[in-house]
């Protein structure tokens, strides 16, 4: 037979076995990184409980690619099962890079935005590669190889022969192998800590498997109720204006809401024992009000900054539905200034304007202004692939406000505490005996942290003198934190414990309470009716999901939170109670917040004991049905210009948006 011609030798071996030899580089690629995992975080002992699933569904997986051979023998089927084995190769790999950056194992949705906006992600990818030229080669060049193997191979494929006691000694050795496998795993269950196993016990493929056919309910809520909430909140309830509790300082209070960047409180000393001093953000919160308890709606910064501006929960979805361009505005603190007192109103920040649409979002809020990275003519100033130097904002932001005597709304949100954590150079100049610490990711973190405080006093003060007389407020928000170890995790959009989920709220200025601490919980969906209340509005009258929190609250308030992921953790905070739901891995977690600050000891709860939860997760479930925004599918237009130099996607969950100066000048000259 041709096909199985030339063999013999190791190269024959190699071609003649390749789906077998390519699926064990995947059982091995997945022992080994949660070999590497569990010597990373000091539980070795519960590695082979890891691995159990993995030897089993690999094995099996090798198993059925020889019985397809021995069926149906010829060089197409070997063709099918070597692209097969690939797909599992791969994704191996895939899992592994994962587990490795964020101690967790990957699901589709992690990459579903390869697919929506894979050019950004590619950049993304290839900055960090340019980074780390080592760890590039060690990963580049076996894939050139292992890719060059795997296309000879599809060219001259080699049929292997397999006979009935072949495939009878492989069951025997398998089942060996597994059996081994699971008495390992059993005796290392014991005294295993119930959150790991959850997240590393299971097979990575088989997991993905499973979630692409696991959904909670998107357009209705748990108990059948038909949800339709739309872009732009058409429900009925937006009003243009709110009406005056307080005609005195009505219009003539100037805000500014400053949004941090992934700066997680319990990395500084403000509130907290963590390293990082940030004396301007201590003394802001001396002289006015600081929120200790406060909490992102969602560890993601398009949900953040939606719930931050409008008072309202974002679409819980794994999406940026609200950058979508919309054909006007909707309810917003920004809307209600303009309508109200024909307030002026900008939004500067130092990062691309290309990622994730946000000329979209900052247009649907009601803006009259967008700045962004594109905006920054000294190229010099640019961090990374995402960000810019904070200080270069400062300038352009004075300018704006100098322009005109009226009140402004300004929002200004960070870029340089993103990944991948560059610092300007200028800022090292006097640091040099920092340096030699740098090349720790989070050891960079918390300089930016520190220079993001020295930003901030810098900006409070430009900004002041500028202002003139206006009375002005001036208000520091979070919108999620980050995540660099703690609980085995790293990042934030997966993750829903403290270090992600809690940020600072700070609010100084005219009309606000110097030296005053609400210790109670509270969210970003609080920061619009606070604000707006101390201005002397009504906000009765509003249809906000959060509250003023500046006034009674409810210690018994609940505030939900999400992670961004699909299916991904979310849950509650209820006085000091925090309940976590975990779909994917299907598991609740109580903390005691008061007790447990540092959630150390959570109670854990797994499948076998849901249903004692079943009130608690019929509520979360009802909420994240409640809170889907649907995309009105109905609109023609695909694209929409949106200040001047930006075309905005309209009709997508993933919107795009293009800097379209150059065509602008084009279409004028025309």
């Amino acid at each position: 037979m041709d096909g199985q011609s030339n063999t013999k030798g190791f190269t024959g071996f190699l071609r003649t076995w390749a789906a077998s030899l390519i699926v064990a580089g995947a059982l091995f690629c997945t022992l080994a990184v949660k070999l590497y995992w569990a010597v990373h975080i000091n539980r070795l002992n519960e590695w082979f409980g890891w691995v159990e699933s993995d030897v089993f569904v690999l094995l099996a997986v090798e198993l059925l690619l020889v019985i397809v051979c021995f069926i149906w023998p010829g060089k197409a089927v070997v063709r099918i099962i070597t692209v097969f084995a690939a797909l599992v190769c791969t994704w191996s790999v895939i899992n592994a890079g994962w587990l490795i950056a964020t101690g967790t194992q990957v699901l589709p949705a992690v990459l579903a935005p390869l697919f929506y906006d894979p050019v950004s992600r590619f950049v993304i990818v290839g900055h960090h590669l340019a980074m780390r030229p080592i760890a590039a080669v060690a990963l580049l060049v076996p894939s050139a190889i292992a890719l060059a193997f795997f296309f000879y191979i599809l060219a001259k494929p080699i049929v292997p022969t397999v006979s009935k006691n072949h495939i009878r000694v492989r069951i025997v050795i398998y089942i060996v192998l597994f059996v081994l496998a699971a008495i390992f795993a059993l005796v290392a269950k014991d005294g295993a800590e119930a959150t790991v196993l959850a997240e590393l016990r299971y097979n990575s493929q088989l997991k993905a498997i499973k979630s692409l056919f696991y959904r909670n309910s998107s357009r209705q809520n748990h108990i059948g109720k038909f949800i339709d909430r739309r872009m732009p909140l058409d429900d009925g309830k937006n009003i243009a204006q709110l009406p005056l509790r307080n005609r005195k300082d009505a219009g003539k209070f100037s805000v500014v809401i400053v949004v941090l960047e992934g700066i997680s409180p319990l990395q500084t000393n403000l509130f907290n024992s963590g390293s990082v001093d940030v004396p301007f953000l201590r003394s802001l919160a001396k002289k006015g009000t600081a929120f200790t308890n406060c909490h992102t709606v969602a560890t993601h910064t398009t949900k953040a900054m939606f719930a931050i501006h409008t008072g309202r929960y974002p679409s819980v979805s794994q999406d940026y539905i609200e950058a979508a361009a919309a054909n006007h505005p909707y309810q917003s603190i920004v809307t209600i200034l303009e309508n109200s007192f024909g307030y002026k109103t900008a939004f500067f920040q130092s990062a691309e304007g290309t990622f994730e649409a946000r000329p979209g979002l900052v247009h649907n809020l009601g803006f009259d202004k967008f700045f962004s990275r594109e905006n920054i003519a000294d190229t010099n100033s640019y961090l990374g692939y995402l960000a810019a130097d904070e200080f270069t904002l400062i300038d352009p932001i004075c300018k704006w406000i100098e322009q005109s005597e009226n009140p402004f709304l300004l929002t200004v949100l960070g870029s340089s505490t993103h990944d991948p954590y560059e610092i300007p150079q200028w800022y090292l100049s006097d640091k040099a005996a920092e340096l030699a610490e740098l090349k720790d990711p989070l050891q960079r973190y918390r300089m930016l942290i520190a220079y993001t405080d020295a930003f901030l006093e810098e900006l409070y003060n430009k900004i002041s003198e500028a202002a003139g007389n206006r009375k002005l407020i001036f208000c520091v928000i979070g919108d999620h934190g980050e995540a660099f170890g703690q609980h085995d995790r790293y990042g934030h959009a997966r993750v829903p414990y403290e270090e992600a989920t809690k940020i600072f709220w700070i609010m100084s200025g005219d009309n606000v309470k110097r030296g005053r601490k609400i210790n109670l919980p509270t969210s970003s969906l609080d920061v619009t009716p606070t604000l707006l209340d101390i201005m002397g509005f009504d906000i009765s009258k509003g249809t906000f999901d959060g509250v003023n929190a500046a006034g009674r609250i409810s210690p018994n308030r609940k505030i939900y939170f999400s992670t961004w992921m699909d299916n991904g953790p979310t849950g509650y905070i209820s006085g000091q109670k925090k309940l976590i739901y975990d779909p994917t891995n299907e598991l609740v977690i109580k903390f005691n917040l008061s007790q447990d600050p540092a959630e150390l000891a959570g109670q854990i709860f797994q499948k076998e004991k849901l249903q004692d939860f079943q009130k608690d997760i019929t509520e979360i479930l009802n909420w994240q049905s409640q809170m889907f925004i649907n995309l009105d599918r109905g609109k023609i237009e695909k694209y929409q210009r949106v200040f001047d130099d930006w075309l905005c996607q309209t009709n997508s969950r993933e919107p795009k948006a293009v800097y379209d100066k150059r065509q602008k000048r084009l279409l004028r000259g025309n």
